[in-house]
Formats: structure tokens, C-alpha cells, sequence
């Protein structure tokens, strides 16, 4: 084969060859820290990254701001040591040095404690390892998601669910095969406008939102229209799981 008939067949070869899709920098690359330091700084919930120690090389602004705390203080230290030793928590440890060593991710795992800084609160942990820089170990990402507010109208909606002849708004019960069990007096207008009685299946409108309940076994709240006005309305399960209260809020 001459030299020309050679070029021609290697330039064809080149021009088969897939071309190269971009790919996130390798950890080894010392482009790489910064390359996650910017996908952290852009989400919205708290973050923290540890090292293989558990000190805190470097957290997102949301961090800062929702625990109240700065860079210079946080940075650098155990994170048992943060704001006074306020994260020296049983159940953080607990997640931390013995379930998270036994797997790479753990998610939802809920704490509840006061804080000097916030108050209570109720958050749910995500916690994942992730390599790191060469020759220092994994680390952890950690996020913190607030689910306080949501926490509070649970309780709420629960204690209201207990004593429903005192409550002076509307609840409604319905068992698992959707049958009405209960209504307290407040809750006449809703009967009357859905033509509902004790052993009634519930209207269209119920149906749906009181099968998901039971399917999650999470309380939710919808907006329901009652006759001419749309109403709030939490449903949500009771202890025994066997049925669901709907309160109007």
C-alpha cells in the first residue's frame, strides 16, 4: 500500500473515532476540590463536608446561616465541637461512626434536639461517603433538611385527632377499606353536602388523598371544596394505623 492510500485509510479511522464526552473532574485532578466546593455552594440546604475525622473542611452558605454560625469557628473543627458542642449528639454519633462506616449512604435519618443558637428543632440527616483528594481518605458529605414546621402540625393535627368531639372544627375517620367510621358534630355541613353516614364510602374527592395516606402511611395536606368554599384539610394516620383522621384546619 502506497504512502497516499495510507494517509487517506488513517484519516478515515480518526473520523470514525467517537468523540470525547465531557466528564467531571477526575479527584485526583487538583481542579476537583474546587470543582465541588461550587456544586455545593449551590444548594439551598444546609451542607457540611467532613474528612475522614470528622472535621469540617468546608460547609455551605445555608449552613452558616440556619445554624448561625461562621466560617472561622467552623471550619477546621470536629463537628462534636461546633458551636459550643452543640452537634455532640448520641444520635449524630450514632450515625456518623457506626451506621454510616457500614454504608456508603444513609438517608432520612431524623434528629431532634435544641439548639442554643435555633431552638428545637426536628431535621432529618442525609449522609453519604464520597472519595476524596489522593491520600486523604473519604469523605462525608452531610445535609441537614428542616422538618420542624412539618413536625409541629403532625403533633398538632394528631392531638386534634384524639379528641374529636372537643374540637370545634370538622373531623372525619375512615377505615382502611374507605368506609366513614366517625364524625364529630362540627362536621355536619360536610356530611350533609357529601350525603356521607357511618359505613358510607367516602366521596370521589377523599378517595384518592385517603388511599395515598394509608399507601405512605404519611399525613398530607390538601385543599378540598365543600359545598360553595375550599376548605384546608390534614389527613393524616392514626397510631394503630388501621385508619385516618381528617381534620379541617
Amino acid at each position: 500500500m502506497d504512502a497516499k492510500k495510507k494517509s487517506i485509510l488513517k484519516s478515515q479511522m480518526q473520523a470514525k473515532k467517537p468523540r470525547a464526552t465531557h466528564a467531571p473532574p477526575n479527584p485526583k485532578d487538583p481542579t476537583w476540590i474546587d470543582y465541588f466546593k461550587d456544586i455545593v455552594g449551590t444548594i439551598r440546604d444546609p451542607l457540611l463536608v467532613l474528612d475522614k475525622d470528622l472535621q469540617v473542611l468546608f460547609a455551605n452558605r445555608s449552613f452558616y446561616k440556619f445554624f448561625k454560625v461562621k466560617a472561622g469557628e467552623t471550619v477546621g473543627a470536629r463537628i462534636y465541637d461546633l458551636g459550643n458542642r452543640q452537634w455532640d449528639i448520641p444520635a449524630l454519633r450514632d450515625l456518623l461512626e457506626i451506621i454510616l462506616p457500614q454504608k456508603a449512604v444513609f438517608n432520612d435519618y431524623k434528629v431532634e434536639h435544641a439548639f442554643p443558637s435555633i431552638g428545637k428543632r426536628s431535621l432529618l440527616l442525609n449522609a453519604r461517603r464520597i472519595p476524596a483528594a489522593p491520600k486523604a481518605g473519604q469523605w462525608i458529605l452531610l445535609a441537614f433538611e428542616d422538618i420542624s414546621e412539618r413536625t409541629q402540625a403532625q403533633e398538632t393535627i394528631r392531638e386534634l385527632a384524639r379528641f374529636p368531639s372537643e374540637n370545634p372544627n370538622p373531623v372525619l375517620r375512615f377505615a382502611r377499606n374507605g368506609k366513614l367510621l366517625y364524625a364529630n358534630e362540627a362536621a355536619f355541613v360536610q356530611l350533609a353536602d357529601w350525603k356521607l353516614a357511618a359505613g358510607k364510602p367516602a366521596p370521589r374527592v377523599l378517595k384518592d388523598q385517603i388511599g395515598e395516606v394509608f399507601g405512605t402511611g404519611k399525613a398530607k395536606t390538601v385543599e378540598i371544596s365543600c359545598g360553595e368554599r375550599i376548605f384546608a384539610l390534614a389527613i393524616q394516620p392514626t397510631p394503630t394505623q388501621k385508619d385516618v383522621a381528617l381534620v379541617w384546619t
